[in-house]
Protein backbone atom coordinates (compact mmCIF):
# COMPACT_ATOMS: atom_id res chain seq x y z
CA UNK A 1 0.00 0.00 0.00
CA UNK A 2 0.94 3.79 -0.78
CA UNK A 3 -0.54 5.92 2.11
CA UNK A 4 -3.21 3.31 2.49
CA UNK A 5 -4.06 3.08 -0.52
CA UNK A 6 -3.62 -0.57 -2.20
CA UNK A 7 -1.07 -0.54 -5.09
CA UNK A 8 -1.20 -2.85 -8.35
CA UNK A 9 1.33 -3.64 -10.08
CA UNK A 10 0.62 -4.55 -14.07
CA UNK A 11 3.07 -6.29 -16.20
CA UNK A 12 2.24 -6.08 -19.66
CA UNK A 13 3.93 -8.95 -22.08
CA UNK A 14 2.49 -9.78 -25.24
CA UNK A 15 3.81 -12.98 -26.85
CA UNK A 16 4.70 -11.41 -30.14
CA UNK A 17 7.86 -9.27 -30.98
CA UNK A 18 9.53 -8.57 -34.15
CA UNK A 19 12.94 -6.58 -33.44
CA UNK A 20 14.01 -9.57 -31.02
CA UNK A 21 11.28 -12.73 -31.20
CA UNK A 22 9.90 -13.80 -28.04
CA UNK A 23 12.24 -11.19 -25.78
CA UNK A 24 9.89 -11.45 -23.08
CA UNK A 25 10.85 -15.59 -21.80
CA UNK A 26 14.60 -15.24 -23.26
CA UNK A 27 16.64 -16.16 -20.88
CA UNK A 28 18.64 -13.73 -19.46
CA UNK A 29 21.81 -14.37 -16.92
CA UNK A 30 20.11 -17.43 -16.12
CA UNK A 31 16.05 -16.82 -16.17
CA UNK A 32 13.70 -15.93 -18.62
CA UNK A 33 13.55 -11.83 -19.31
CA UNK A 34 9.82 -11.45 -17.33
CA UNK A 35 10.99 -12.87 -14.35
CA UNK A 36 13.52 -10.01 -13.44
CA UNK A 37 10.89 -7.40 -13.57
CA UNK A 38 8.30 -10.05 -11.29
CA UNK A 39 11.23 -10.75 -8.68
CA UNK A 40 11.74 -6.68 -8.53
CA UNK A 41 8.26 -6.42 -7.78
CA UNK A 42 7.83 -9.06 -4.91
CA UNK A 43 10.59 -7.90 -3.58
CA UNK A 44 8.67 -4.39 -3.15
CA UNK A 45 7.51 -3.21 0.32
CA UNK A 46 4.54 -1.05 -1.21
CA UNK A 47 2.94 -3.65 -4.07
CA UNK A 48 -0.08 -5.46 -3.24
CA UNK A 49 -0.81 -7.34 -6.12
CA UNK A 50 1.30 -8.12 -9.23
CA UNK A 51 -0.40 -9.13 -12.29
CA UNK A 52 0.43 -10.08 -15.61
CA UNK A 53 -1.49 -8.78 -18.84
CA UNK A 54 -0.43 -11.56 -21.93
CA UNK A 55 -1.95 -12.80 -24.62
CA UNK A 56 0.70 -15.95 -24.29
CA UNK A 57 0.14 -19.15 -22.57
CA UNK A 58 4.05 -19.73 -22.70
CA UNK A 59 4.07 -16.14 -20.66
CA UNK A 60 1.37 -16.66 -18.61
CA UNK A 61 2.90 -20.09 -17.11
CA UNK A 62 6.12 -18.36 -16.52
CA UNK A 63 4.38 -15.42 -15.01
CA UNK A 64 2.81 -18.12 -12.58
CA UNK A 65 5.78 -19.90 -11.62
CA UNK A 66 7.77 -17.04 -10.45
CA UNK A 67 5.14 -15.52 -8.71
CA UNK A 68 2.75 -13.34 -10.28
CA UNK A 69 -0.65 -13.61 -11.05
CA UNK A 70 -2.33 -13.97 -15.00
CA UNK A 71 -6.28 -14.46 -13.59
CA UNK A 72 -7.20 -13.52 -17.04
CA UNK A 73 -5.53 -13.62 -20.56
CA UNK A 74 -5.20 -10.72 -22.71
CA UNK A 75 -7.67 -10.54 -25.83
CA UNK A 76 -5.89 -10.79 -29.61
CA UNK A 77 -7.08 -6.97 -30.41
CA UNK A 78 -5.03 -5.83 -27.29
CA UNK A 79 -2.13 -7.79 -28.45
CA UNK A 80 -1.06 -6.04 -31.60
CA UNK A 81 1.67 -3.89 -32.86
CA UNK A 82 -0.24 -0.66 -32.82
CA UNK A 83 -1.86 -1.23 -29.31
CA UNK A 84 -1.66 1.57 -26.54
CA UNK A 85 -0.52 0.66 -23.18
CA UNK A 86 -3.02 2.55 -22.14
CA UNK A 87 -6.05 0.09 -23.63
CA UNK A 88 -3.67 -2.73 -22.07
CA UNK A 89 -3.93 -1.26 -18.61
CA UNK A 90 -7.31 -0.16 -18.73
CA UNK A 91 -8.75 -3.65 -20.08
CA UNK A 92 -6.55 -5.09 -16.78
CA UNK A 93 -8.35 -2.74 -14.61
CA UNK A 94 -11.58 -3.24 -15.79
CA UNK A 95 -11.12 -6.85 -15.99
CA UNK A 96 -10.30 -6.59 -11.94
CA UNK A 97 -12.97 -4.51 -10.94
CA UNK A 98 -15.54 -7.01 -12.64
CA UNK A 99 -14.27 -9.49 -10.05
CA UNK A 100 -14.65 -7.31 -7.65
CA UNK A 101 -11.37 -5.80 -7.21
CA UNK A 102 -10.45 -2.09 -7.25
CA UNK A 103 -7.13 -0.25 -6.66
CA UNK A 104 -6.76 3.40 -5.75
CA UNK A 105 -2.71 3.32 -6.93
CA UNK A 106 -1.29 1.37 -10.34
CA UNK A 107 2.29 1.06 -11.20
CA UNK A 108 3.31 -0.03 -14.67
CA UNK A 109 6.35 -2.20 -14.73
CA UNK A 110 7.57 -2.85 -18.36
CA UNK A 111 9.55 -6.42 -18.57
CA UNK A 112 12.01 -4.70 -20.72
CA UNK A 113 13.50 -3.33 -17.78
CA UNK A 114 15.16 -5.84 -15.82
CA UNK A 115 18.00 -3.73 -14.50
CA UNK A 116 15.57 -2.18 -12.82
CA UNK A 117 15.28 -3.14 -8.57
CA UNK A 118 13.24 -3.41 -5.50
CA UNK A 119 14.69 0.01 -4.56
CA UNK A 120 13.50 1.45 -7.56
CA UNK A 121 10.51 0.80 -7.22
CA UNK A 122 9.92 1.53 -3.76
CA UNK A 123 11.97 4.84 -4.31
CA UNK A 124 9.26 5.86 -6.74
CA UNK A 125 6.98 5.15 -4.55
CA UNK A 126 8.23 7.15 -1.59
CA UNK A 127 8.89 10.14 -3.93
CA UNK A 128 4.82 9.52 -5.15
CA UNK A 129 4.08 9.87 -1.28
CA UNK A 130 6.10 12.94 -0.41
CA UNK A 131 5.19 15.13 -3.40
CA UNK A 132 1.86 14.07 -2.66
CA UNK A 133 2.10 13.27 -6.67
CA UNK A 134 -0.82 12.36 -9.29
CA UNK A 135 2.44 9.98 -10.95
CA UNK A 136 5.58 9.46 -11.16
CA UNK A 137 7.78 8.22 -13.76
CA UNK A 138 10.99 6.89 -14.51
CA UNK A 139 14.16 9.25 -16.17
CA UNK A 140 17.12 8.84 -16.94
CA UNK A 141 20.07 11.57 -17.92
CA UNK A 142 20.44 11.59 -21.74
CA UNK A 143 23.96 10.60 -23.15
CA UNK A 144 23.49 12.80 -26.44
CA UNK A 145 22.68 15.66 -25.90
CA UNK A 146 20.20 17.71 -28.36
CA UNK A 147 22.67 20.76 -29.06
CA UNK A 148 24.55 17.88 -30.70
CA UNK A 149 21.79 16.28 -32.68
CA UNK A 150 20.64 17.14 -35.99
CA UNK A 151 19.55 15.69 -39.80
CA UNK A 152 21.70 14.87 -41.96
CA UNK A 153 21.13 14.34 -45.78
CA UNK A 154 21.43 11.73 -48.14
CA UNK A 155 24.24 13.40 -49.50
CA UNK A 156 26.06 13.02 -45.85
CA UNK A 157 27.10 17.11 -46.51
CA UNK A 158 27.37 18.58 -43.12
CA UNK A 159 27.70 21.88 -44.03
CA UNK A 160 24.53 22.94 -42.54
CA UNK A 161 24.51 20.57 -39.42
CA UNK A 162 26.64 22.79 -37.34
CA UNK A 163 24.10 26.05 -38.06
CA UNK A 164 22.91 27.46 -34.97
CA UNK A 165 25.09 24.37 -32.68
CA UNK A 166 27.01 25.46 -29.42
CA UNK A 167 30.58 25.28 -29.01
CA UNK A 168 30.11 24.36 -25.53
CA UNK A 169 31.79 21.64 -23.66
CA UNK A 170 29.34 18.96 -22.34
CA UNK A 171 30.09 19.58 -19.07
CA UNK A 172 28.93 23.22 -19.79
CA UNK A 173 25.51 22.00 -20.72
CA UNK A 174 22.19 21.76 -19.11
CA UNK A 175 21.92 17.88 -18.31
CA UNK A 176 18.65 16.71 -19.66
CA UNK A 177 16.11 13.72 -18.89
CA UNK A 178 14.49 11.06 -20.90
CA UNK A 179 11.95 8.86 -19.94
CA UNK A 180 13.62 5.23 -19.46
CA UNK A 181 10.25 3.29 -19.39
CA UNK A 182 11.19 1.31 -15.96
CA UNK A 183 8.48 2.80 -13.84
CA UNK A 184 4.64 4.55 -14.41
CA UNK A 185 3.37 5.19 -10.98
CA UNK A 186 -0.20 6.84 -11.15
CA UNK A 187 -3.01 7.27 -9.26
CA UNK A 188 -5.69 5.19 -10.76
CA UNK A 189 -8.64 7.85 -10.73
CA UNK A 190 -6.57 10.19 -12.57
CA UNK A 191 -5.54 7.94 -15.63
CA UNK A 192 -9.40 7.15 -16.10
CA UNK A 193 -9.47 10.59 -15.77
CA UNK A 194 -7.08 11.53 -18.77
CA UNK A 195 -6.19 8.45 -20.38
CA UNK A 196 -2.63 8.64 -20.17
CA UNK A 197 0.05 8.64 -17.76
CA UNK A 198 1.49 11.87 -18.47
CA UNK A 199 -1.19 13.66 -16.04
CA UNK A 200 -0.53 17.45 -17.06
CA UNK A 201 -0.04 18.61 -13.78
CA UNK A 202 1.37 17.41 -10.29
CA UNK A 203 3.58 14.66 -12.35
CA UNK A 204 7.37 14.15 -10.97
CA UNK A 205 10.28 12.51 -12.02
CA UNK A 206 12.46 9.95 -10.45
CA UNK A 207 15.92 9.62 -11.60
CA UNK A 208 17.47 6.19 -12.34
CA UNK A 209 21.33 5.67 -13.30
CA UNK A 210 21.74 5.23 -16.84
CA UNK A 211 23.21 1.55 -16.06
CA UNK A 212 19.73 0.69 -14.78
CA UNK A 213 18.10 2.25 -17.41
CA UNK A 214 18.37 -0.01 -20.41
CA UNK A 215 15.15 -0.36 -22.27
CA UNK A 216 15.71 -4.06 -24.09
CA UNK A 217 14.13 -3.42 -27.86
CA UNK A 218 17.07 -5.11 -30.01
CA UNK A 219 19.58 -7.91 -29.16
CA UNK A 220 22.43 -5.37 -28.22
CA UNK A 221 19.66 -4.21 -26.10
CA UNK A 222 19.59 -7.75 -24.85
CA UNK A 223 23.25 -8.24 -24.77
CA UNK A 224 24.51 -5.61 -22.44
CA UNK A 225 21.60 -6.15 -19.88
CA UNK A 226 22.97 -9.78 -19.64
CA UNK A 227 26.46 -8.07 -19.26
CA UNK A 228 25.58 -5.47 -16.54
CA UNK A 229 23.33 -8.29 -14.66
CA UNK A 230 26.47 -10.51 -14.50
CA UNK A 231 29.16 -7.80 -13.32
CA UNK A 232 26.63 -7.24 -10.98
CA UNK A 233 26.22 -10.90 -9.90
CA UNK A 234 30.15 -11.10 -9.79
CA UNK A 235 30.79 -8.05 -7.29
CA UNK A 236 27.79 -8.90 -4.63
Amino acid sequence: MISNRKLLAIIPARGGSKRLPNKNILDLAGKPLIVWTIDAAKKSKYIDRIVVSTDSSRIAEIALKAGAEVPFMRPEHLAQDDTSTYDVVDHTLTQLRNYGNQYECLLLLQPTSPLRKSEHIDGAADLFTAKNADAVISVTGVDHLNEWSGNIPESLCMEKYFQGKTEKQSQELSIKYKINGAIYLVDVSKLSKYKTFFIPNNIFAYQMEKEVSIDVDIQFDFDISEYLIKQRSSMD
